[in-house]
């Protein structure tokens, strides 16, 4: 019992010292022998802060983040890390652990309000004005850099200079491990449970119908896609919209078809594969099936030498590489990258162009790159993207690539680019955890797409 009022003891002492810290009250010498329990409790106080921060900026329904998990347990090691190469670099190694109670301690405070500041504070404040970014970045780079000098001097390691120096050398990993390793909460939004409990707006679909018709739609469909022109390269356009919850995918599938139709030549080249219980008397369904054999009829019209292939896949995607696919009660095979990639390889089709959009669709590049593939994701495999609710005309980077960037540029490459920049504004703007679009380009395919080009009218 007495053990465990000591111990209580220190880590409330701890946490005035790292209070003190937060403030940049005048450094004094740690008057407290800081145990493994009494660090342990300080690193359990800051995961408890950490975990309700978390809750309260998500909005339900919530789940607990193995993501988060991971990301907590790297940086919990990166700043261990860092103080033991601090205190080893100013000669007492063995101060590693009092550094690093007063640094998790001080983060207590100064943690929580920086994450309240970018959760509710600076969204609102960018909005008004996006210049105070940096300036707030710069802000809390500094106060973190006077709590790390603190902290060496609290506990007498080396002298003024060397410790600047190294509590500036620590804030500059720390400031820059971030743009690489993305920071993840303990809590997310629980998609799943969230569109699991969609209620349909009409009647459940009779499956033996719905599917009965696909041959006939489908090869009405097919029967309208041309075959190439010899000696010049063509491009065939597929939208491939699969998440019939929403009309946002819906929208996008039909508004790329129409600009690939009207800009890029593909007039009478086009398919539109898309799940949309107002559609099904129209379009062919947006299934596994579909694809692979629409893609395969595909191929064998083109001149495989010379045709292209540009396939935008629009849906939820998940982290194992997975694209969602759905129509109210009925039940579908899902799209994953190596499904994805064996379609593909069956088709013959040699030159595409591959658009994946959805959360964490940087997954599927590996499965999908070769020398004549240009492949392009929303987002990094290990983020979300933003903008798929059922009111909007676009997600963000359906917005941004094919409404913005395609309408000021012909090439893919050059599009990417301007809509990676656009998205990171507008989620800048609002806060949120950069998507960051990625992009692989096979070695043969950006001269091949040059020569299509030369084809289409200025």
């Amino acid at each position: 019992m007495n053990r465990a009022r000591e111990e209580a003891r220190r880590v409330l002492q701890l946490l005035g010292a790292g209070l003190r810290l937060t403030l940049l009250s005048p450094p004094r010498p740690l008057a407290v022998e800081v145990t493994p329990a009494a660090f342990l409790a300080i690193l359990a106080l800051g995961l408890l802060a950490s975990y309700g921060l978390a809750w309260l900026a998500v909005e339900p329904p919530r789940a607990f983040s193995v993501w988060g998990v991971q990301s907590e347990g790297f940086y919990i090691l990166l700043v261990l890390g860092l103080c033991f190469v601090a205190a080893a670099a100013l000669s007492r190694p063995a101060a590693t652990l009092p550094l690093a109670a007063l640094v998790f301690g001080a983060g207590l405070l100064a943690g929580t309000v920086l994450t309240l500041f970018q959760d509710h504070l600076l969204p609102r404040l960018i909005e008004h004005n996006a210049q105070v970014y940096w300036p707030a970045i710069a802000f809390w780079a500094l106060w973190w850099l006077a709590i790390w000098q603190r902290a060496l001097a609290m506990l007498e390691l080396g002298r003024p200079l060397p410790r600047g120096f190294a509590a500036l050398a620590i804030v500059a990993v720390l400031c820059v491990v971030p743009l690489y390793v993305m920071p993840h909460r303990l809590v997310d939004r629980d998609y799943a449970e969230l569109y699991a409990n969609d209620e349909p707006r009409e009647e459940p679909l009779v499956a033996e119908e719905i599917f009965a018709a696909q041959g006939p739609l489908l090869d009405q469909a097919l029967a309208a896609v041309a075959p190439g022109v010899p000696g010049r390269p063509d491009l065939y356009f597929v939208a491939f919209g699969p998440y019939g919850d929403q009309d946002v995918f819906l929208k996008e599938s039909l508004y790329s078809t129409r600009l690939f139709e009207t800009r890029f030549g593909a007039r009478g080249r086009t398919l539109t594969l898309v799940n949309n219980p107002r559609q099904l008397e129209r379009l062919p369904l947006a299934s596994v099936t579909n694809l692979g054999h629409s893609l395969k009829e595909i191929g064998a019209r083109m001149n495989r030498d010379e045709d292209i292939l540009f396939l935008f896949l629009t849906s939820h995607g998940s982290p194992d590489a997975e694209l969602s696919i759905r129509l109210r009660n009925l039940s579908f095979k899902p799209l994953t990258a190596p499904l994805l990639a064996s379609v593909l390889e069956q088709s013959g089709i040699r030159w595409k162009v591959l658009v994946v959009s959805g959360c964490y669709s940087g997954t599927f590049l590996d499965a999908l790159e070769d020398e004549r593939t240009l492949v392009i994701s929303a987002a990094r495999a290990d983020r979300t993207s933003f903008g798929c609710s059922d009111g909007a005309e676009f997600t963000y980077f359906g917005r941004a690539f094919f409404q913005r960037a395609l309408n000021e540029t012909q090439s893919f490459t050059e599009a990417y680019a301007i809509a990676r920049k656009l998205v990171a504004e507008w989620e800048k703007s609002e806060g949120r955890t950069g998507s960051e679009p990625q992009i692989v380009v096979g070695r043969q395919i950006e001269a091949h797409l040059a020569r299509w080009r030369e084809t289409l009218p200025d």
